[in-house]
């Protein structure tokens, strides 16, 4: 390997699908990011992967990485979120388009609204995220071409 020492030697990298998705058993219902992170825990504990860990999200993988962070403060090195949902994604979409808002808390009219809103982690009306954690956060971000 060029460029500095063989990682694997010191780092292991691990990816799984939740429950219900990819080639993950199937569930009944939509799980919380509360099931979600104890899930996750599990496995880590299963797979003997020993922490810290740096937690990487896409999409609502963000708020799930966010969850695991506060719940395990200790067990967290650093986070990675990728194009990443926040918790009060579904009460910004409700002030810009209400129409827009609800197509995304029902996934187009395939969930119930309050039960895809649980799951998704999204917080009440008029509720802020109240989160710190001090451990190296990162965003990858996409740079465009500019148009002019």
């Amino acid at each position: 390997m060029r460029g500095g020492p063989d990682r694997r030697l010191c780092s292991r990298v691990c990816s799984y699908d939740r429950a219900g998705e990819g080639h993950s058993d199937k569930i009944s219902h939509l799980q919380t990011p509360e099931e979600v992170v104890d899930d996750l825990r599990q496995l880590l504990e299963a797979e003997k992967a020993s922490g810290p860990y740096i937690p990487a999200g896409a999409s609502l993988g963000g708020i799930y990485v966010r969850s695991f962070a506060e719940r395990y403060p200790d067990l967290t090195a650093g986070i990675v979120f990728v194009d990443s949902s926040h918790e009060e994604q579904d009460s910004h979409l409700v002030a810009i388009s209400p129409p827009l808002a609800q197509s995304y808390a029902t996934q187009d009219d395939r969930f119930d609204r309050d039960e895809f809103l649980q799951a998704a982690g999204q917080l009440k009306p008029g509720e802020h995220l109240k989160w710190h954690l001090d451990v190296p956060l990162i965003v990858p971000e996409r740079r465009r071409q500019a148009w002019y």
